[in-house]
């Protein structure tokens, strides 16, 4: 940029001292021969205008290259732009979307509660019970206390067993979710899970990811 500056103004300087000498040649042929200051007054006076003339030009080119630079600059940044947008655009499109039921086992707890009594076995295991303790005590002077005793340990015995056949087993699996939060979900079924298992919930249940 400064060298093609430089050549131009140089030829603009050698036009300039050309037009000068021949307008110096013109003037003498024909007007009275002026005096050597006279001439040198008029020399310097149409040198000095060429030469704003040719600055002025100069300046004026300068400006509209500089103009023309910037605009170029302006248009390359805000193709960056518009390209480092669609980047960051492309890659929140590719990104995948959070599973709102997804996570992962923490933890999986067995409970266990036994049933109630209906009474049944309370009344069966008294009569067994009493059966039981009125036949070892047979013949015996105590056989009436044996088969209270015997009732009575019966109808305990037998409540336990109804109880124990009752019981229900289940399952709370413990699940952190993929949002930062946890979940217990409490199911009848072994969900045949393990620690650190990825799983998703579904209508209440939980089930492998």
């Amino acid at each position: 940029m400064q060298t093609s500056n430089s050549h131009k103004q140089s030829k603009l300087i050698s036009t300039t001292t050309l037009f000068v000498l021949t307008a110096t040649l013109l003037f003498t042929a024909c007007s009275p021969k002026p005096s050597a200051e006279e001439t040198a007054a008029q020399t310097k006076a149409i040198v000095e205008k060429a030469a704003a003339d040719a600055k002025a030009e100069l300046l004026t080119e300068q400006a509209a290259e500089k103009a023309k630079q910037e605009a170029m600059a302006a248009a390359v940044k805000k193709e960056v732009q518009a390209q480092q947008r669609a980047a960051v655009n492309e890659k929140v499109a590719r990104r995948p979307a959070i599973c709102a039921n997804c996570g992962v086992v923490s933890a999986v707890n067995i409970i266990e509660a036994k049933g109630k009594g209906t009474g049944v076995g309370v009344v069966t295991g008294g009569v067994v019970g009493g059966l039981l303790g009125n036949q070892i005590a047979k013949n015996s002077s105590n056989q009436r206390a044996a088969t209270a005793a015997g009732v009575v340990g019966g109808a305990l015995v037998g409540n336990q067993i109804e109880r124990s056949v009752k019981k229900t087993t289940t399952y709370d699996i413990v699940v952190q979710m993929n949002n930062g939060t946890t979940q217990t979900i409490n199911q009848a079924t072994d969900p045949v899970l393990t620690v650190g298992q990825k799983v998703k919930i579904e209508n209440g249940v939980v089930v492998k990811n």
